[in-house]
């Protein structure tokens, strides 16, 4: 009978439910658009920084995470590589050979990231080789030749088909140094990716380093990435007490830091819609009891029980709310996947998008039925306590002073703003038709205002936010050593550093204590003694590596030509 009645009612006064259900679903729809957005922000990163390198897990030896070098290379990596192929959660897995050296073209020279890689297992794990802008991709294990990033290229002045000079440390202590052909040129839009990572064919880079067997890690790829934590633990089994297997949100520390940011901002704008739907809701069902106090003044005094007109009035919110759910899920899911084809293009904040590793140009919102749900749920919630207290008003209503109109809210509002008409007020007649009006219902006024006022702040707000973390960062960055201006030759930034990824001047304490960069001491560099070797990951522990590599490769520039070599050069190589 409850349910009868509240239909019923609902349907009397089609015009005030349909801007109650409407008040709903707007929110709603707001809302899960605004999550489906950030959760495919925070996917595009994840999967962007993962599948062109860094992978899902990668294996190494115990302790080379913290410290990586050549030291720590695993000697049996095709043991360990066929025992992590194994598992059911790999999809696939490659084994690689990672050491920083010096790079040079001319009379230019930057430190690098070389990588060894297998070309048929590699295309497998990583979308390297479709990055390729210039040149052809590495086709099989006996590919020679090396790919280059695009800043790299352009720091270097290489093209398809140039000769790259690599130095660097062999694996036996010696100096190694070869002239490779530059095959092809990748672009992934990661910066550390696209400045500071060189790969070759495995078996060149094994001659390269005087390592036959040595491998430093292996690269996973995972059917489910969501289970990462059960993969992990299972390729810790498989790969033995020996070695460490590590996910990517260590290998990726600035993309997991990039999320958490995200979803906490998320979180933050989540609350104020939340507070501006409620204020939304409130308002209409406040204002529909209000209206139909005579109403509610009859129902008590033919004998309606209070707590059954309460019941009533929160039925009726309810199926409001049952409504607006369908309606704003209807709107919300829909353009949420229809934006997820289509994509959001904001390439005009392309300088603001790069400084968040594996974030593209076009942002595709994601869909996900567990937010939808939480939401939903939330929304209704809300409505339901919204209408708590015009329910409990309308239950406490005297029957005999409701019908007269002389008690409740409504009479109420009435007696005050007849106390005050003896008062003359000055000023337009229509601005005090205006003010009697507000003053005969204060509460709905109230309510009104309030939601128009904390609309406003939480505007303010989030611009303020904003405005706050972005200065902040400019603060940081220049506070400590570069300052707010420097003057420099012309072109000395494009040519030592182009591109200089924001992402890479703040690192971890781990990366930044313990990521030496080469033990070689390149020819042409006297008085210079680079330091210790390490091998470095791309997004990882490549921060520190990479950034002293390039200081020590504006400061020692390896020779062009005539590289004299401790050694013979590998088979293929001039």
């Amino acid at each position: 009978m409850i349910w009868t009645l509240a239909a019923r009612n609902v349907m009397r006064n089609r015009r005030r439910s349909v801007i109650t259900v409407l008040s709903i679903a707007v929110g709603l729809a707001a809302l899960t658009f605004l999550w489906g957005f950030v959760d495919g922000m925070n996917q595009q990163m994840v999967t962007n920084t993962t599948r062109y390198f860094a992978a899902d897990v990668q294996v190494h030896l115990k302790g080379y995470h913290d410290d990586p070098s050549l030291d720590r290379a695993i000697e049996s990596g095709a043991r360990v590589l066929d025992a992590v192929s194994g598992d059911p959660a790999v999809a696939a897995a490659t084994a690689r050979l990672e050491s920083t050296v010096l790079a040079s073209r001319g009379d230019r020279s930057r430190g690098i990231v070389a990588v060894g890689i297998d070309p048929a297992r590699e295309a497998a794990v990583s979308d390297l080789f479709k990055a390729v802008v210039d040149g052809r991709p590495l086709a099989g294990a006996e590919s020679t030749g090396v790919l280059v990033g695009e800043a790299m290229a352009e720091a270097l002045a290489l093209r398809a088909g140039d000769d790259l000079v690599l130095v660097g440390q062999a694996y036996d202590g010696s100096i190694a140094s070869a002239r490779m052909p530059v095959r092809g040129v990748f672009r992934t839009r990661i910066d550390e990716l696209d400045g500071y990572v060189a790969v070759m064919p495995m078996a060149a880079m094994r001659d390269f380093l005087a390592a036959p067997n040595a491998v430093t890690a292996i690269a996973v790829r995972l059917r489910d990435r969501a289970a990462l934590a059960q993969a992990v633990d299972g390729l810790a089994t498989r790969a033995g007490p020996d070695h460490e297997v590590v996910g990517w949100p260590v290998l990726l520390p600035t993309v997991a830091v990039s999320i958490r940011f995200h979803e906490v901002t998320g979180f933050v704008i989540l609350a104020i819609f939340f507070v501006m739907a409620a204020a939304g809701v409130a308002n209409p069902v406040l204002m529909a009891v209000l209206e139909r106090t005579r109403e509610f003044g009859i129902m008590l005094a033919v004998g309606t029980p209070p707590g059954m007109l309460f019941r009533l009035v929160v039925a009726e919110t309810a199926l409001l709310g049952i409504a607006g759910l369908a309606i704003g899920n209807l709107v919300g899911l829909g353009a949420t996947a229809a934006f997820g084809r289509a994509g959001i293009d904001l390439g005009a904040f392309e300088a603001g998008l790069r400084t968040m590793p594996g974030l593209a140009d076009v942002i595709y919102p994601i869909v996900r039925a567990e937010r939808s749900v939480v939401i939903s749920l939330l929304v209704f919630l809300i409505a339901l306590a919204m209408a708590l207290y015009p329910a409990l008003r309308a239950a406490r209503l005297e029957p005999v002073a409701a019908i007269r109109g002389t008690g409740g809210p409504a009479a109420s509002g009435r007696r005050r703003a007849h106390a005050g008409g003896s008062v003359r007020w000055r000023g337009p007649v229509f601005a005090r038709i205006a003010a009697r009006n507000l003053l005969r219902n204060r509460k709905r006024s109230a309510i009104t205002a309030f939601a128009a006022a904390f609309a406003i702040v939480a505007y303010v707000f989030l611009y303020g936010f904003f405005d706050g973390f972005g200065e902040q960062i400019v603060d940081n960055s220049t506070g400590y050593i570069t300052g707010h201006l420097q003057i420099e030759r012309q072109g000395l930034r494009r040519d030592s550093r182009p591109n200089w990824p924001s992402t890479m001047r703040t690192r971890s304490s781990r990366s930044s204590t313990r990521c030496p960069v080469s033990r070689a001491q390149p020819l042409g560099c006297r008085h210079r003694r680079l330091p210790a070797a390490r091998p470095s990951r791309p997004a990882s522990c490549s921060t520190a590596s990479i950034r002293s590599a390039s200081a020590a490769s504006r400061s020692c520039t390896a020779p062009s030509s005539k590289v004299p070599r401790s050694r013979p050069a590998p088979s293929g190589m001039s």
